[in-house]
């Protein structure tokens, strides 16, 4: 039996390779049945469910998780992800915690604390940015390249305004990720957030190539496009209004 089940986990794992989530689900349930550790059965139709955007339920399989092992880091972790994604991000925040006191050389565990910290918008936000900055910094003393953690640092240092850093830290984003979905679209973000949208454009382009159907990639190459053609506007608008303002004054 367990050898049996052993095999339904590797094809249930291979199914989620391929992300055919709701198939490596229903073969994750049938391991279930057969002796398999439930601890890491639970875990995985969690990450499926979370994959599928159905968060409640990737919840509840963190907490059978966890119910099973107390102290399993990634369970919270990927709770915390799901509450998240919920837009619950103090309860989010307070199972990270969790999860990076039982896991603190993990560098997911200090992403995704930075990634809640730079989501914190008003007032106080440098002060969170500050604390973003100071878990991804801690990721990547564990990770010096991993490329979610050096995402948020470069987030914390635009809310913060150390540009000399974000330049560098945009160049390590890629040499970390030079063929990544995520690690392009960062770039593109960060061109636009500055009002560089003629050097967002090209990273958003390379984004769409690797994930052509994804819907908010096209929204932004064509926000970015058109904030270009804007610009130019502006910029012929200026330069006629000058050349009309010298031919009135008689120049």
């Amino acid at each position: 039996m367990e050898s049996e089940g052993k095999k339904l986990l590797l094809k249930a794992d291979h199914l989620r390779s391929l992300q055919r989530w709701q198939q490596a689900i229903d073969m994750y349930q049938s391991a279930l049945q057969l002796a398999c550790p439930q601890e890491e059965v639970f875990c995985r139709i969690g990450q499926c469910y979370y994959s599928l955007g159905k968060f409640e339920e990737a919840i509840e399989y963190a907490h059978k998780a966890i119910g099973v092992q107390p102290d399993l880091a990634f369970a919270f972790h990927l709770s915390a992800l799901s509450y998240f994604a919920l837009g619950a991000s103090k309860k989010a925040e307070e199972l990270e915690k969790i999860a990076l006191a039982n896991s603190p050389e993990n560098p997911l565990n200090h992403w995704l604390l930075a990634k809640i910290y730079n989501s914190k918008k008003g007032f106080f936000r440098k002060k969170y940015a500050k604390i973003a900055l100071t878990y991804a910094l801690q990721g990547l003393s564990f990770a010096p390249f991993h490329t979610l953690c050096l995402i948020e640092k470069n987030k914390a240092l635009l809310t913060l305004g150390r540009k000399d850093e974000l330049e560098r830290g945009m160049v390590d984003v890629i040499q970390s990720a030079p063929d990544s979905t995520v690690a392009f679209e960062h770039l593109g973000d960060i061109y636009t957030a500055i009002g560089k949208p003629d050097k967002a454009t090209p990273y958003f382009k390379e984004a769409l190539k690797l994930n052509p159907s994804n819907r908010e990639l096209i929204i932004k190459s064509k926000h970015s496009k058109w904030d270009n053609v804007i610009a130019g506007l502006v910029i012929a608008f200026s330069f006629a209004a000058s050349q009309l303002l010298r031919a009135c004054m008689g120049e």
